[in-house]
């Protein structure tokens, strides 16, 4: 087995500590994130008030299915169907429905809690017979 020397371009600034790492930028201004996600594993969301978390100190940003940016799926895939904050329809438990952004973490978990969410339930396939009517059949790639 041959070995071949590689020159690192940096090495010489790793070694000495004067590499610059991701972690050692600073960003101005930081902003923070608080995920809230769904506490029902199915149905959709029939109350969403942000006016109170989007009030509270330091919040930047309450962002849900009503105001986030639309994401382009990509086509054929069944995740299209899972893009987050897209639309109101939960499809499971912990599914993220809101992000709370604020200008420290402290702030953004407080105003989290003052979010009031309310869902209608819908009801769980418990069988896979049951689900798979709703199941994502792939398209064959032609050979």
């Amino acid at each position: 087995m041959s070995s071949s020397k590689v020159t690192r371009t940096d090495a010489v600034a790793k070694v000495t500590g004067r590499a610059k790492f991701a972690a050692d930028q600073t960003v101005d201004p930081l902003r923070h994130a608080f995920l809230v996600t769904a506490t029902v594993p199915s149905g959709r969301i029939s109350v969403l008030e942000t006016g109170p978390a989007e009030c509270s100190p330091g919040v930047v940003a309450v962002l849900t299915h009503l105001n986030a940016p639309r994401l382009s799926p990509a086509q054929g895939l069944y995740m299209h169907r899972l893009l987050p904050l897209q639309n109101d329809h939960v499809h499971y438990e912990g599914q993220p429905v809101a992000v709370v952004v604020a200008e420290h973490l402290e702030q953004a978990k407080a105003a989290a809690k003052e979010l009031r969410i309310a869902y209608d339930r819908e009801p769980v396939p418990t069988v896979l017979d049951d689900a798979l009517g709703d199941a994502w059949r792939p398209t064959p790639i032609p050979r």
